[in-house]
Formats: C-alpha cells, sequence, structure tokens
C-alpha cells in the first residue's frame, strides 16, 4: 500500500488530509475492496484544488465508512460494473486508468487493468464534449439573469472548463486535469480560453482563501 501523503501535492484542507489519512488504510484493509486510486487535480499538480479524488472499486457489499469532508470526493464502483464501464469507454474511470495514483490493490487488480486498457481507452468523445458546453453555458446565463452572482461564478468556471476540454479533445488531445488545462491549451494556440480559464482559477482560489481567512 502507498501512503497518500507521498501521492497528494496539494491538500483542499487540513481536514480532508486528517480523515484521509485514517480512510486510505482502513478502507484498503476491507475485504471487499479490490482498489483505491486518487485521481484529479490534487495528486497532478500543487496547484488550488477544491477537493481531492478518490476511486474506490469493491466487490458484493460496499464498505460503510463514517461521514466524510466536503472536500473528499469518493467513487465508488462495484468491480463488475466498474470492469464493464471501462470496456465501454466511460469517461471517468478512463480518465483514471490514464492518469490515476494507485494507492493499493489486491492481487494486482489496478495494475492488470492498466496493463489492458492503459493504451486502448477510447478517446473522449468530441460530439459529447460540444454538447457538454452548450449545456454548462446556458445554465451559466440562466444564473447570471436569476442574479445569483456566487452560482454563476462558479458555472462559468465550469463552462470555461468544458469548452477549454471540447477545444482539446477537437485537437486529438487528451485533457489533464483542470489546473493543467490552460498550458494544454496554449499548446494548441487556443490563447484565449486558456486565459480565460486561468482567470477564473485564480479568482476562484482567492475566494476561498479569504473565505477561510473570515472563518
Amino acid at each position: 500500500m502507498q501512503s497518500i501523503v507521498n501521492v497528494v501535492r496539494r491538500w483542499p484542507s487540513q481536514k480532508a488530509k486528517v480523515w484521509a489519512e485514517q480512510f486510505v488504510p482502513s478502507v484498503c484493509s476491507h475485504p471487499s475492496v479490490f482498489a483505491v486510486v486518487a485521481f484529479g487535480a490534487a495528486v497532478r499538480t500543487d496547484r488550488f484544488t477544491v477537493d481531492l479524488d478518490l476511486l474506490v472499486i469493491y466487490e458484493c457489499h460496499r464498505p460503510a465508512f463514517a461521514d466524510r469532508p466536503i472536500d473528499v470526493d469518493i467513487r465508488w464502483y462495484e468491480r463488475t460494473r466498474a470492469e464493464l464501464l471501462i470496456r465501454e469507454g466511460q469517461e471517468l474511470l478512463g480518465w483514471v486508468v490514464r492518469y490515476g495514483e494507485l494507492l493499493c490493490e489486491r492481487d494486482g487488480y489496478w495494475s492488470k487493468i492498466r496493463r489492458e486498457w492503459g493504451d486502448r481507452m477510447p478517446f473522449p468523445s468530441a460530439d459529447i464534449a460540444e454538447q457538454r458546453v452548450k449545456r454548462a453555458w446556458r445554465l451559466y446565463r440562466e444564473l447570471d439573469e436569476m442574479g445569483d452572482e456566487d452560482a454563476a461564478q462558479e458555472q462559468r468556471l465550469v463552462a470555461l472548463t468544458q469548452e477549454a476540454r471540447s477545444k482539446l479533445i477537437g485537437q486529438q488531445v487528451y485533457p489533464a486535469s483542470r489546473p493543467e488545462l490552460p498550458e494544454q491549451l496554449r499548446g494548441i494556440k487556443e490563447l484565449d480560453i486558456a486565459n480565460a480559464l486561468e482567470i477564473a482559477l485564480r479568482e476562484r482560489e482567492e475566494a476561498s482563501t479569504t473565505k477561510q481567512t473570515a472563518a
């Protein structure tokens, strides 16, 4: 088992760190669990991130654990369903296969999946990516018209992220984590969206820091 402290490059909060340090050894020792993988911005960059993402693959009965902090996001997948979704090219699991950091596994389970699918995962759909862009911007406009400034600002970041992913997918570049997208965009000469996303990410970090200081 690999310590999560050696994998996470930036924690969303001290509370998340303390909880995860206790949770990971516990869930890894559970007899139903086949693999635990950390993924997302927290393990990809040392930039600000709002949460820690964990994937847990189990068999039969899902393990029960105490409530997690709001900034820890756990994706639970039953083993046979996870394997089916990987074969079907489900985007989230494809991302984890490609970019996730293995914390523990039973009998080399996740390592076998990575060897089998690491170079075979289908590329994300350009059509689906474009549909997500349209939905994201539509919701942003609705929130903005309602006058919900905080929700609109957050949705604008979502929309910019979806647009960034769509641009990259259209150029056959596999999108990395959100903080990495601006640099990827500059690599394909999409400078305007790169700058807009970078500014939005910086504004979100500043807003989060202000809230933490006030608390």
